[in-house]
């Protein structure tokens, strides 16, 4: 019969197959809005829900509840309604559990002003700088751009903006528990260090009268730890340069600030969320959710135009030591000590290395079988 050990080997074999992670572990959301107009008649492009609402509160505006990830930004939208208050534009929100995008375009002349903006959000698809960005479990772009002449009063909205969001409820750290030193073990609490790389540009056409802002986000649940920024760049009109809060201190004098200005191709930040950390059990290992958001938003003349890609996960203890060892499984891919690498949509699906194994054990015991027969015959 087949040797205990190689049996076992095989089997082995066939079940240290990542398993993809089951449906619905991952939503995707893609958000954008863009609102034109003064509560006058004009002529304009309508697109996304502009014919809802009630046609009240149409000069008081708030946040749509899809950008409650980042609370207090974001497009402002008559309570109204954005038809029924007589402004042009709208939105659109998709979600679901593969990758989502949403485009938004309007352009409206009221009163002798004019508008035009843009918005586009797309989160989990490759992103259109990905030659500057790797792929990473979570990708996020988010674009947004406008542009605005005449007199601006105090019912006037002139916004674009746009949200990506990835809620993954797969996430999994494993650790390889050893009593080399730096190694993760037991009953441990560690720290992730979440690597971004990142594409950011934007730009203010005319500082006096230009708004934008960035901001990246994440939070770990069930802990409820967040949202914390990662990243968040705030531009007010004026000649001055932005509001830069960069929470890798390494990684910021990689972007360059200017008047009205920000730029940077293929900056790593090294995000260390503040006070998140996850603690293993007993067999190493913890469970846990992990939501990742970027938005941009811009008023009056201004075009903002980022990506970001999760490309790393490290680790530390509680004293800031490095930790080694872990594995964080998600549901697109794993990241090590290595980088990340993305699940092989070619491999073979876990049942068919169990097969392959069944059919190895089938042949072994056939190779054994007439082995036997051939001692009987002599």
């Amino acid at each position: 019969m087949l040797r205990k050990d190689a049996l076992s080997a095989l089997v082995c074999l066939a079940l240290a197959v990542p398993c993809s992670a089951e449906a619905g572990s991952i939503t995707y959301a893609a958000y954008v809005g863009v609102v034109g107009g003064d509560l006058g008649p004009g002529t304009g492009n309508l697109f996304g829900n502009g014919a809802s609402g009630n046609g009240s509160n149409c000069t008081t505006a708030g946040p749509s509840s899809p950008q409650a990830f980042f609370p207090g930004t974001g497009v402002s939208t008559p309570e109204g309604g954005i038809g029924p208050c007589h402004y042009f534009g709208g939105e659109i929100y998709n979600t679901g559990n593969t990758p989502q995008s949403a485009t938004g375009n309007v352009a409206s002349t009221f009163n002798g002003s004019s508008y035009s903006g843009s918005a586009q959000a797309s989160a989990g698809s490759p992103l259109p700088n990905s030659a500057q960005n790797p792929a990473g479990a979570f990708e996020l772009y988010a674009a947004a751009q406008s542009t605005f002449t005449g007199n601006n009063g105090s019912v006037v909205f002139d916004e674009a903006g746009a949200d990506a969001t990835i809620t993954d409820t797969a996430f999994l750290a494993t650790c390889a528990i050893s009593a080399m030193p730096g190694n993760c073990g037991a009953n441990e609490h560690i720290n992730p260090h979440f690597i971004w790389d990142m594409t950011l540009n934007a730009e203010s056409n005319g500082f006096a009268d230009g708004d934008w802002v960035i901001k990246l986000q994440m939070q770990m649940t069930p802990d409820n730890q967040g949202p914390r920024s990662a990243l968040q760049v705030y531009f007010s009109g004026g000649t001055s340069k932005p509001t830069f809060n960069c929470y890798d201190l390494e990684a910021c004098p990689a972007f360059t600030l200017g008047p009205g200005s920000l730029s940077g191709s293929n900056v790593s930040l090294n995000y260390v969320p503040f006070d998140e950390g996850i603690t293993l059990n007993a067999q190493g290992t913890n469970s846990f959710t992990e939501e990742a958001g970027f938005q941009v938003y811009t008023s009056g003349h201004g075009s903002v135009d980022p990506g970001a890609a999760l490309t790393g996960v490290t680790w530390t203890d509680g004293n800031g030591n490095p930790v080694t060892g872990i594995t964080l499984t998600t549901s697109l891919g794993t990241y090590t000590d290595s980088g990340y690498t993305a699940f092989d949509s070619a491999a073979p699906e876990p049942g068919s290395w169990l097969l392959s194994a069944m059919g190895l054990f089938g042949i072994a015991g056939l190779g054994r079988l007439r082995a036997r027969r051939s001692m009987a015959s002599v």
